[in-house]
């Protein structure tokens, strides 16, 4: 696969983790995505129940509980 290194950064909103993130791109598709990508056991310390997708409450705007 052709891969550009598309971006890199901290969790700098949650701040739940100090991991530094890379972001590749695919050279064909343009895709991005994390590699290396967090396991299914992290995914509990990257996104706690705190997490603000996971609130429904009327706090979150009319347009992103839409999305």
């Amino acid at each position: 696969m052709n891969r550009i290194h598309f971006a890199s950064g901290h969790d700098y909103e949650l701040q739940t983790c100090r991991n530094e993130w890379h972001f590749w791109r695919c050279g064909e598709c343009k895709a991005a995505r994390l590699d290396p990508r967090p396991t299914a056991a992290e995914l509990g310390v990257i996104y706690p129940s705190t997490y603000y997708a996971y609130n429904r409450s009327e706090k979150v705007s009319v347009i992103a509980r839409k999305g």
